[in-house]
């Protein structure tokens, strides 16, 4: 997912931190199991709410939120990822637009961009000397303020990832502690029938 909004949220709970330990002893990567079905559900929740919340102009940027849960196998680590797949590129009024390339300008903005010119570090614009892009990317959205082209001037903010992220933020750690829970509960219960057995 390229371009994406990194969030980053370290589940610091002693409680939850002990019983992964003790399911990781009982049964083989039990409690890895259990924080990838938690994060699973943790972004399946945040997903509905970014997409609920995309500023919309043609569409692609929602039909392009996506999700997967990928495991560090060596360091246990289960990282929940949201945001723009690549692979939704659409030709809008002969312009290729790829929403993974613009959805980090929709959620943090941008400022008033010239091609050709570049700030130093005391914020001078100087002449690059390179060559101005084309105009034709004022073709996608001529009624909107242009954000990506040649010359264009700034735009405003609207977020839609962090605020998903922020509303289920306040979840998150009673949702890894119920899948912790539940895995010890399925352990004890299999532990049991196979004494029984």
């Amino acid at each position: 997912m390229a371009n994406s909004v990194r969030v980053r949220m370290r589940v610091g709970e002693a409680a939850l931190q002990q019983l992964r330990a003790k399911l990781d002893a009982i049964g083989k990567n039990a409690g890895t199991k259990a924080i990838r079905g938690g994060i699973n559900e943790l972004t399946k929740t945040v997903l509905a709410e970014a997409k609920a919340n995309v500023p919309v102009r043609t569409g692609q940027l929602r039909k392009s939120l996506g999700r997967k849960v990928k495991t560090y196998r060596q360091s246990k680590v289960v990282v929940g990822i949201v945001g723009p797949r690549k692979g939704f590129r659409v030709i809008i009024n002969g312009v290729a637009v790829n929403p993974a390339n613009y959805a980090h300008l929709v959620e943090f903005g941008r400022a008033a961009v010239k091609a050709g010119q570049k700030k130093n570090r005391r914020g001078k614009v100087s002449d690059t000397g390179q060559s101005v892009l084309s105009s034709k990317y004022s073709a996608v959205a001529p009624a909107e303020p242009q954000v990506f082209g040649p010359d264009v001037g700034p735009a405003a903010p609207r977020p839609f990832l962090r605020p998903a992220w922020d509303r289920v933020r306040p979840t998150a750690a009673g949702v890894l502690r119920r899948h912790l829970e539940k895995a010890i509960k399925d352990l004890v219960a299999k532990n049991a029938m196979k004494r029984a057995a």
